[in-house]
């Protein structure tokens, strides 16, 4: 790993350039990306290669340029207000890429950030507050240096929290890397997000529901066919160190149609990495079987269709284990796999946009009989955020009433099953009541099944893009609550969202 920086340094430093750049990733959770969604299905912005995350700042301000004029010829409010917002974001670097700012004679530049979120809830008498300080450093016009951490009075409440607490308080280093920028070409080396896919409600192989990856991370793409591949450290387990490596590929083969195929492996050692298995670009399928070595390996695909520049069509499939032999009583493991299908068009009735979607994932997917081999970091899940063993409906819609204010309405519902990734794995086909003749087979979600609705709707208003505020109310209805037969739970509920960014650049 140190040699790999010294060349990434030196590559950096050969580098001639007369400006700065503005190629620091947004992280995933950021609106940015609902804007940005938003205006692909409406035919913009196609530019950015979308089932792969993060963008940089710069990515969006040379999509959004090529696209200006074909969006301000619109006459839909609501893609004109979210082109607005995404101008105002990006004010700077659009004006810099346009030539209408004076461009720094150092060829250098450093901005300070700092994001404040509160929540109040309704039943709780206190607020909670989230911090996120950042610090980049653009030189030439390829290199970044970036620095970013959260503080979080929410995340010592959770239960899956690893952590430490400090008055009150949990935290992380969020974004600390190093990256060389082309045209072209990413190369990463440190901690940021990654995030693949096109699912609204999760994602199914690489998600930002866990911590951020510390990883190596490249990626390549033209004008039809991008790559992005990366080799990770994960956090510790019984004394194992865990690695992670994925890759997907994405192609556009017709216009406007994205393919992406993807597989990721999650193994554990002592100490040593194993480089074979950590190699992006091998197939980790043959050499875990060639090696006999242990590890918990995926595959992937995922799809995008924009049609009509206002809709879209999108899914994404992930195989965890599919049995073809039937030679002995392991081989009546049910299938692992999971699948997400949604739909999203403009302008469905009264201005309003919507979506909806469907997601369904069987039990066992992301766990394995090995411990430090689960689809976990931090005691997360890697994949869906809500892991494993559920079915999930969700449908949204949304209009901006005026140039500051939208109204979103939706309805959900969820079905949970007994299983969970944390958990260990349950084998009731091996008890001896099965055999290869009668087969075993089990519903989905698997036991006693919890069901969560939830009807709602969310006022959002923004003074600009650095001042933004929520209002979010609804009623929720659950059945057998934590997977207890007849546990019922059902309520309004009301949670008031408010959040300030501020950046200055030197």
């Amino acid at each position: 790993m140190k040699n790999v920086l010294k060349i990434i340094l030196l590559c950096c430093v050969f580098i001639s350039g007369i400006s700065a750049q503005f190629h620091e990733t947004i992280p995933t959770s950021h609106w940015i990306y609902r804007t940005v969604e938003k205006l692909q299905t409406a035919g913009y912005l196609h530019r950015l290669t979308s089932g792969d995350q993060p963008y940089t700042r710069q990515q969006i301000a040379e999509a959004y340029i090529q696209d200006r004029e074909k969006i301000n010829q619109t006459h839909n409010q609501n893609i004109l207000s979210e082109s607005a917002r995404l101008k105002n974001e990006l004010a700077q670097e659009i004006g810099f890429l346009s030539g209408n700012t004076e461009k720094e004679k150092s060829g250098s530049t450093m901005k300070f950030a700092l994001s404040y979120d509160t929540n109040l809830k309704a039943g709780n008498p206190q607020s909670t507050s989230f911090f996120r300080p950042q610090l980049t450093m653009s030189v030439n016009n390829h290199f970044s240096i970036k620095y970013s951490s959260v503080l979080d009075q929410d995340l010592g409440n959770d239960p899956n929290y690893t952590g430490e607490s400090w008055s009150g308080f949990a935290g992380y280093q969020e974004q600390c890397y190093i990256s060389y920028t082309s045209n072209n070409v990413n190369l990463l080396f440190g901690r940021d997000y990654v995030k693949w896919g096109y699912g609204k409600g999760g994602r199914l192989l690489i998600s930002d529901n866990s911590r951020p990856f510390d990883m190596l991370s490249f990626k390549i793409r033209s004008k039809k066919i991008s790559l992005h591949a990366f080799t990770s450290q994960l956090d510790k387990l019984e004394g194992m160190q865990r690695y992670l490596s994925a890759t997907r590929f994405e192609i556009n083969p017709l216009k406007r149609i994205y393919l992406g195929f993807g597989h990721a492996v999650l193994y554990s050692d002592t100490s040593a990495i194993n480089f074979a298995l950590s190699n992006p670009m091998s197939v980790s399928y043959a050499i875990q079987h060639n090696d006999d070595t242990d590890a918990n390996t995926m595959l992937y695909l995922d799809f995008a269709c924009f049609f009509n520049n206002r809709s879209k069509f999108y899914g994404e499939l992930l195989i965890d284990d599919i049995q073809i032999e039937r030679k002995n009583l392991g081989d009546l493991t049910p299938n692992e796999f999971g699948f997400i299908l949604g739909f999203e068009t403009n302008d469905i009735l009264f201005g309003f946009d919507g979506w909806f979607e469907f997601s369904q994932v069987r039990n066992r997917i992301y766990n394995n009989k090995n411990t430090t081999e689960k689809y976990l970091h931090r005691n997360m899940c890697i994949g869906h955020a809500i892991g494993n063993d559920f079915q999930r409906f969700q449908a949204e819609a949304e209009k901006w009433l005026r140039e500051k204010l939208r109204l979103t309405g939706g309805y959900f519902i969820m079905r949970s099953g007994e299983g969970s990734v944390r958990e260990q794995v349950t084998r009731p086909w091996l008890n001896g009541d099965y055999t290869l003749q009668t087969g075993y087979s089990e519903k989905i979600p698997f036991g006693v099944v919890e069901t969560t609705q939830r009807i709602y709707t969310t006022i959002h208003y923004e003074y600009n893009s650095n001042f933004q505020a929520d209002i979010l109310t609804g009623f929720e209805w659950q059945n057998n609550v934590g997977n207890v037969e007849g546990k019922t739970s059902n309520g309004m509920f009301l949670t008031l969202h408010g959040w300030i960014d501020i950046d200055k650049r030197f």
